[in-house]
C-alpha cells in the first residue's frame, strides 16, 4: 500500500497551481460565487415565507398549536375583564413568534406583520412585546452578538418603510 507524503514542494506547487487557475479564471469564479450568495438568499426568502406560513397555520388550524385544549398556568387562562387584553398569554407567544418569523431574514413579510397585529389593542401589542423579548437584530433579522438586543417596536420601526408604518398606525392606533 503506498501513501501519499505531501513535501512542502509539493504543497507549494499546488498553491501556485490554484492561484494561477483564480487568476486565469477570475470570471468565472466570481460568477459561481454571485450564484452562490444568489442562491443562498433565495433559499432565505423561501425558508422564511414557508415557516410563516406554517406558524400561521397552527395558530387558525382548530386543535392545533396552542388551542389544542391544554393549559398552562396563565398560558390559556381568559385575560382579566378590565386589562384591555383580548388575547391570552399563549396567543401572544405566538404572535410574536409569527412577528419575528416575518422579519427574519431576507425580506420583510409585511402583510404578515399586519395581520398579526390588526385588532390588537395597546395593552395587547404590550403583552406581545414582552412575549417578544429583546432577540439580536443586525440589520436583516435575528442576529448574533455583537448584533444589539432590540424590542418588537424598535424592530418593527427598523423593517418597515414610512409608507408601511402609517399603515400600521391605522391598524394599531396608539402604539406608533
Amino acid at each position: 500500500m503506498s501513501r501519499a507524503i505531501i513535501t512542502t514542494g509539493t504543497a507549494k506547487k499546488a498553491a501556485k497551481n490554484t492561484a494561477n487557475y483564480a487568476k486565469d479564471n477570475t470570471q468565472t469564479l466570481l460568477i459561481l460565487a454571485a450564484l452562490t450568495v444568489g442562491g443562498y438568499f433565495v433559499y432565505q426568502a423561501l425558508k422564511g415565507v414557508s415557516k410563516v406560513g406554517g406558524i400561521i397555520d397552527e395558530v387558525t388550524t382548530p386543535g392545533s398549536g396552542s388551542g389544542s385544549g391544554t393549559t398552562t398556568p396563565g398560558g390559556n387562562t381568559p385575560p382579566p375583564a378590565n386589562s384591555g387584553l383580548t388575547i391570552t398569554e399563549n396567543q401572544a407567544s405566538v404572535i410574536a413568534r409569527i412577528l419575528l418569523t416575518a422579519m427574519d431574514g431576507f425580506g420583510t413579510d409585511t402583510p404578515a406583520i399586519f395581520n398579526a397585529l390588526r385588532g390588537k389593542t395597546p395593552a395587547d401589542y404590550h403583552l406581545i412585546s414582552q412575549k417578544f423579548g429583546t432577540p439580536r437584530y443586525d440589520g436583516a433579522g435575528e442576529g448574533m452578538w455583537p448584533a444589539p438586543q432590540r424590542g418588537l417596536t424598535d424592530w418593527i420601526t427598523r423593517e418597515l418603510d414610512n409608507n408601511e408604518m402609517a399603515q400600521l398606525k391605522n391598524i394599531i392606533p396608539g402604539i406608533f
